[in-house]
């Protein structure tokens, strides 16, 4: 009965919100618990994401002063 079948998508919708909405709340509160206040999570993982971008640019700035300071010192031995 799609009337029956309405009725009952209904209710598992409220249901759904109703859950969704308990651990929206449970989690802003273990985040105030934790960090003193509501933290955006997207922007703590991009806040990640570019501190490990800033990590990989400056070994690679210091791979290259080690391969420059490397053929410095072979050119002074030939």
């Amino acid at each position: 009965n799609k009337k029956q079948e309405r009725k009952d998508l209904s209710h598992e919708l409220k249901h759904a919100a109703q859950v969704i909405k308990l651990l929206t709340d449970e989690c802003n509160k273990l985040m105030v618990e934790k960090f003193g206040k509501l933290v955006q999570l997207e922007r703590l993982e991009g806040a990640i994401v570019n501190l490990q971008i800033e990590e990989l640019k400056q070994r690679l700035d210091d791979a290259g002063d080690e391969y420059y300071n490397t053929m410095t010192q072979y050119e002074v031995c030939q």
